[in-house]
């Protein structure tokens, strides 16, 4: 149970093993220990003929021999590049100078909810942390700790239960305390308490002025505790802010603004933003309120979050300066900001996670992994660190671990919605569509309004060919959702048509969403819809028109984003480049290129405008060769790259590779792969022909013929349509 515990001791554990196992399998090493034993058996021989003094002869030449074989495995050792390193025990044992504050007891709260005492916690917590001779355990830390204990949500623990958690912190020390009254006039009690020997080193009882508020109660609170506590004399407190100038001064503000965190931290988004607006007609100038929100609703309230940040504590500003930066596109900087924040905070489970997901973007899976399982050590029951392992494991293509990890997930969460949509968004890109639709199913019968799920089950539902069901499911994100939901459920509502190869009702669908959008004033909503017709005027023949779209589209995108530069630009360059435009769009290209080095954004955009200019000159190696590095940098989820890839070493005849990828492909069920639609229906044709190339007649019309199924109702004059009747008569003759 304490290596399960304790991450330091499970390490030394595992090293332990890890020695063992070296000494165990080294050559040099078992060559030695095999000659110690056969000089050991021949002197056993001979043993009992021997008198006793030789015996004790032999046993001195054992011990020598014993003392040069663990010379040489200790020179082995050190010899060998293992790179094991050894540091001081640190089993729960405190750290230096850190203090734990225990949720209050408000005994002086009839309603049982415990509002109060969560929030002078809260406040006292962030007030205490302003000092740099303290590290103060956090209020996200003590929740994680009673979880593990199973007190999820308790407000209030008896002193036992205090104690332990304390301990599982590594406090030096813990304060607890008692509101007995706030009528007439306040009265509080605290007690600091050494953890180790559980004394109580010291107590206060304060009363309050009459109606004297919690803000000036808190503040209060930290002078005395920093009286209290048996720090070096030479120790300066300097002059620390109150807590109100860190914080909010609104009570009201303070109390929606932790209930939006709690339901923050569920995933619980629209609840969330409910709580958080609340907080901010209360106080306007509520930092991390307007932070919360970037990330749920609007991400350019993180200017505002910005201009009120003087009015947050030291750690909230590094998270508000590294949200900032990652708005920006500079995720190194982001992650920068939240290093610092750890060097004082190493606990800091949302900072590691922060980093993880940044790493994640950047297309740095390997790194995000390392990140997020520094975040499961930490807290082994946080659960959105699981399930962002889970999509970095499959962005690598280990189907398994992501699964592994969903699972984990769901074992930290069984009663919430999001691991269950997570999980079937897993099964749904490693092929297995039932279980994704079983998965999001449970999601919406434990939250019904969870949009994400029916958005999902409405995919699933068009990849089942079951298209009434798919507008059902679609359908209710317009009545649930807000207004980027609504937006968005009018892309997904051309999916239908476009999966069955209807691109003229496609069309019209995306025309309605359009109107709608405008009368929703959802305008950057509508640069989806506008890049998603342009892939339909491809389609259809119509270059002039897909490029004006792919322009409308950017603009669109760029009047809420001016300085991104990257969204559909690598398409605007393949139109550019089909149509003949070869000097413009390697231009656009390079201004590409020159962008996301600007930005230190992954280089993959670039290798795919690289790779169609390319094509459309004819060197088509070196278009594989570009097509290669975005697929490498964008990791085995990235479904419209994966799809250029394998048809262009169709193109090239390297049909076992081309093959391979392609049947990959038809196993994934995602949400990208429905915006290509057109492509992820052709990807039977393009099987079609390579096993018809091989000779695989038997596996080219089981091809074949699912792709004429999937468009038996498509418009008509479809090229790749009439060329696989033709050639599947043609097979079927010869077979």
């Amino acid at each position: 149970m304490h290596l399960l515990d304790c991450n330091h001791c499970f390490e030394r554990a595992r090293q332990f093993q890890t020695m063992s196992k070296l000494v165990r399998d080294d050559l040099e090493a078992r060559e030695c220990i095999d000659s110690v034993v056969a000089d050991d058996q021949g002197m056993k021989r001979t043993d009992s003929a021997r008198p006793v003094s030789a015996g004790l002869r032999r046993r001195a030449v054992l011990l020598l021999r014993f003392a040069a074989l663990i010379s040489v495995v200790v020179l082995v050792l050190i010899l060998k590049p293992w790179r094991l390193e050894f540091e001081p025990s640190h089993e729960l044992v405190a750290l230096e100078n850190r203090l734990a504050v225990m949720y209050f007891e408000n005994l002086a709260d009839t309603t049982g909810t415990g509002a109060l005492g969560e929030m002078i916690t809260n406040l006292f917590i962030t007030d205490l942390s302003q000092s740099d001779h303290l590290q103060v355990v956090s209020s996200q830390r003590l929740y994680d700790i009673l979880r593990l204990l199973g007190q999820e949500g308790a407000k209030t623990v008896d002193k036992n239960t205090a104690a332990e958690v304390a301990r599982r912190a590594r406090a030096t020390w813990m304060i607890t305390g008692s509101i007995l009254s706030m009528q007439p006039q306040p009265v509080i009690t605290i007690q600091l308490v050494e953890v180790s020997s559980g004394l109580t080193l010291a107590s206060h009882r304060m009363t309050g002025e009459p109606d004297e508020g919690i803000f000036a109660l808190v503040d209060k609170l930290t002078v005395e505790v920093k009286q209290m506590l048996p720090l070096p004399a030479t120790a300066d407190w300097g002059s620390d802010r109150l807590v109100a100038e860190v914080t909010t001064n609104s009570r009201e503000a303070y109390y929606n603004y932790l209930k939006g965190v709690e339901f923050y931290n569920k995933l619980y988004g629209r609840e969330a933003v409910v709580y958080f607006r609340q907080a901010l007609e209360l106080d306007s100038t509520f930092a991390m309120a307007y932070y919360y929100l970037a990330q749920l609703e609007d991400r350019d309230l993180i200017t505002r979050a910005i201009e009120y940040s003087d009015g947050s504590s030291p750690i909230e500003k590094h998270y508000i300066r590294s949200l900032n930066a990652a708005y920006s596109g500079d995720y190194d900087k982001a992650i920068e900001e939240l290093r610092v924040a750890v060097q004082r905070y190493p606990d800091d489970k949302q900072a590691y996670y922060r980093m993880g997901r940044y790493r994640y973007l950047q297309g740095r899976y390997e790194e995000a992994i390392g990140l997020f399982d520094t975040t499961v050590q930490i807290d082994p029951g946080y659960g959105v660190a699981f399930n962002m392992l889970a999509y970095a494991y499959d962005r690598l293509g280990n189907g398994d671990k992501a699964i592994e990890a969903i699972d984990n997930y769901i074992a930290t969460a069984p009663d919430e919605a999001n691991p269950y949509d997570s999980r079937g968004d897993i099964c749904a890109r490693n092929g297995r569509l039932d279980e994704a639709i079983e998965s999001y199913k449970r999601a919406v019968e434990i939250k019904p309004d969870f949009v994400s799920s029916w958005m999902n089950l409405g995919f699933m539902y068009i990849y089942k060919q079951e298209y009434i069901l798919a507008d059902s499911a679609l359908r209710v994100l317009i009545s649930i959702g807000g207004q980027v939901q609504r937006s968005a459920a009018r892309l997904y509502l051309s999916y239908i048509p476009f999966y069955q190869g209807k691109f003229q009702e496609a069309l019209d669908v995306l025309d309605d969403g359009l109107t709608a959008d405008r009368i929703d004033r959802a305008i950057k909503e509508s640069a989806y819809k506008h890049a998603l017709k342009s892939t339909i005027m491809r389609e259809l023949g119509d270059l002039d028109r897909a490029i004006q779209e792919i322009e409308l589209g950017i603009e669109a995108y760029s009047r809420t984003y001016p300085e991104d530069k990257e969204l559909y630009r690598y398409r605007y360059v393949q139109f550019l480049a089909e149509k003949g435009d070869i000097e413009q769009a390697t231009q656009v290209a390079q201004d590409l290129k020159e962008f996301l080095r600007g930005k230190n954004r992954p280089s993959l955009s670039y290798h795919y405008a690289r790779g169609f200019v390319e094509l459309a000159v004819g060197n088509t190696d070196a278009a594989e060769v570009e097509f290669e590095h975005a697929v490498e940098e964008s990791g085995a989820g990235d479904f419209f790259g994966r799809f250029v890839l394998a048809r262009t070493r169709l193109e090239l005849g390297k049909l076992d590779e081309a093959i391979a990828d392609f049947e990959e492909l038809s196993k994934v069920y995602s949400s990208i792969g429905l915006y290509c639609s057109n492509l992820t229906v052709k990807i039977n044709y393009y099987l079609g022909l390579a096993y018809e190339q091989q000779g695989q007649f038997e596996k080219a019309m089981a091809r074949y013929e699912t792709f004429l199924d999937i468009w038996k109702n498509a418009d008509p004059g479809i090229a790749e349509i009439d060329d696989t009747r033709e050639r599947l008569t043609n097979l079927r003759n010869k077979t």
